[in-house]
């Protein structure tokens, strides 16, 4: 067989197992902003073998600053052995009577800095539970919301919709990431003070169990392991709606004397 047909035959034959996230560890380099634009992410393979693959990603906005930098491990699972496919059918977008949900307007607010200098970060969480605070705008989009909290611990919800499954079936394991960060960074956020602020630095995210759609809200807890004066570390559990732990995460945030928003940044923040 030449050279470029077994190698076709390969790539085919890889193409028909299954691959499923066991790992993901992002850096934070800088955060995204509105003006940011569209975030590109550029990912390269590293490694595959039989059973494992490893992959890289850099995140870059739309004027080529780097945000974020991570690696991703993957379980690679053979399938059956079966005939070849038949060929796709094109496909037809769907027609809305509005716009794609990201490209509505935005429900919710992004709390104005005078409320970070008035509440502390206990306060905020409680309001968005108790509605006397208003949610952001990623809630009424994906459905994430907070459910309970107390110093030093945060817990939050999050939907499993068929709108986050991947084409294997299972929910993004983006998506679990973002409930452990909502509640990794809630739990660092209960013990800032009015006027603090805080940043997440890093994220590293073990994925246990897969998630089918509809099969009920994950729920993240997330608890601070230690607390400096400049740095702080928490972990968190996520579980399924029958209590299965889903993913294992730990987060590492900056602490500083004043709120940290889009218009400051961390980043400005130390600057200044």
């Amino acid at each position: 067989m030449p050279r470029s047909e077994a190698r076709c035959s390969r790539l085919f034959h890889r193409a028909r197992r299954i691959r499923r996230s066991s790992e993901l560890s992002i850096a934070l380099l800088r955060p995204g902003t509105l003006e940011a634009k569209n975030l590109v992410a550029r990912s390269r393979l590293i490694c595959a073998g039989k059973t494992l693959g490893l992959a890289e990603a850099f995140v870059e906005d739309s004027r080529g600053r780097s945000l974020a930098y991570g690696t991703s491990r993957c379980f690679i699972f053979p399938t059956q052995p079966t005939s070849d496919p038949p060929p796709l059918e094109p496909v037809e977008e769907p027609e809305f009577d509005s716009p794609h949900p990201y490209e509505r307007e935005a429900k919710g607010e992004v709390l104005d800095a005078k409320v970070w200098e008035e509440k502390s970060g206990m306060e905020i969480l409680q309001g968005h539970i108790s509605g006397d605070v208003p949610l952001p705008p990623i809630a009424h989009l994906t459905g994430v919301r907070p459910v309970g909290g107390s110093e030093g611990t945060s817990t939050f919800r999050l939907p499993t919709s068929p709108w986050f499954c991947v084409p294997h079936g299972n929910i993004q394991g983006g998506l679990v990431a973002l409930i452990a960060d909502h509640a990794l960074t809630g739990a660092i956020g209960t013990t800032i003070p009015a006027g603090g602020g805080y940043a997440a630095l890093d994220l590293k995210l073990n994925l246990v169990r897969p998630v089918a759609p509809d099969t009920g809200d994950l729920e993240a807890v997330g608890r601070i392991v230690s607390r400096g004066r400049r740095t702080a570390v928490a972990t968190a559990e996520v579980r399924n709606a029958e209590g299965k732990p889903v993913a294992i995460a730990m987060s590492s945030g900056a602490i500083v004397d004043r709120p940290v928003t889009s218009l400051r940044p961390l980043s400005a923040v130390e600057e200044n």
